[in-house]
């Protein structure tokens, strides 16, 4: 069960490119871009030590000011000038997001959503979207399955004639991947 719905992120125009990932002592880290309505923004990563995820948002100072670098030409000011709207308006929709989630319930205690939730989900997301090209993901009451096999109608009415309040993820528009 993901902590923020995935369709919310991607209808916030959220995305991912270039994900890595590795094992650590903490069960794993990851790095990707940031995209926002298709552009780079940002820069996330999880050393996977347990420690906070990092932003490195571009052109921008954690307080929220431009950032072009020490002794930069013109041409890197210029180019910083014209990121750093980019990136603030990311972090603004990436802040909305999270101020509209509701707290989350766990173990009898109310969890307030944060940033680092929402861009682990971007990671969740991507892992599903891998998994559709060659598997058939479904979700009956809440539970995800996966039958080892390529969506096609066949599958789809296997799972419907076993499961029939299954919800099948290949046909999700949310995982779709974009252009």
């Amino acid at each position: 069960m993901p902590t923020v719905p995935h369709a919310s992120i991607i209808a916030a125009g959220l995305d991912l490119k270039g994900l890595k990932t590795w094992t650590s002592r903490d069960g794993g880290g990851y790095q990707y871009t940031l995209l926002h309505l298709g552009k780079a923004v940002a820069v996330v990563s999880d050393d996977g030590n347990g420690g906070p995820i990092r932003i490195e948002w571009m052109n921008m100072t954690w307080d929220g000011r431009v950032s072009h670098g020490y002794n930069a030409t013109p041409a890197q000011v210029k180019k910083a000038n014209a990121q750093y709207p980019l990136s603030v308006a990311s972090k603004a929709a990436l802040d909305a997001l999270v101020a509209a989630q509701p707290p989350l319930h766990y173990h009898g205690m109310d969890l307030n959503v944060n940033d680092e939730m929402v861009l682990g989900e971007l990671v969740n997301i991507a892992s599903t979207r891998k998994a559709l090209r060659t598997k058939t993901l479904f979700q009956v009451n809440g539970t995800e399955y996966q039958i080892k096999a390529a969506y096609d109608a066949k599958v789809a009415a296997y799972i419907r004639g076993k499961y029939p309040a299954a919800v099948i993820l290949n046909e999700d528009p949310a995982y779709a991947v974009a252009a």
